[in-house]
């Protein structure tokens, strides 16, 4: 059992599927936004300045906290989705996210989405190269699984 996880301790970034998901600039609007998560069904984007430059992530989550009525006066609801046109994913995005480079082992790549409380983080190359897209935790779960299974055995025999 110590082979496996020394040998998945040892597997890099680079080694997993990076998965695009949409790009949008941080001066769209929120109904931009939603319009735009919903044409592309993708629960999460990257967004970007005008300089092309990754900026942060933003997920349906945070266009859902904007929609949740905090009071049951359906007056003040229609009030706030007329103000969403004012506010962009720039003033929701989450900037905190670190991003991983190719070449970190996936432990840490793990350590961090535990520690960022996030199944998703954004991936480059090196620091000189743009953000390829994201790594998930699903498709570390999912090695973990293949190299797993088959090296249980039963202690029994």
């Amino acid at each position: 059992m110590e082979d496996v996880f020394s040998t998945i301790k040892e597997m890099k970034a680079k080694e997993f599927p990076v998965r695009e998901v949409p790009i949008i600039r941080e001066d769209s609007s929120c109904s931009e936004l939603l319009d735009f998560l919903v044409e592309e069904e993708s629960l999460v984007a990257m967004v970007i300045n005008d300089k092309e430059e990754f900026v942060g992530i933003i997920t349906m989550r945070h266009l859902l906290s904007l929609l949740r009525p905090r009071q049951t006066d359906i007056t003040r609801v229609l009030s706030r989705t007329r103000v969403l046109s004012c506010i962009t994913a720039l003033d929701l995005l989450r900037s905190d996210i670190p991003i991983v480079k190719d070449e970190d082992n996936i432990e840490r790549v793990a350590g961090l989405m535990d520690k960022y409380n996030t199944v998703f983080l954004p991936r480059q190359a090196d620091r000189k190269s743009e953000v390829k897209g994201l790594i998930f935790l699903q498709d570390i779960l999912r090695t973990l699984k293949d190299n797993w299974v088959g090296s249980c055995v039963d202690m029994d025999e």
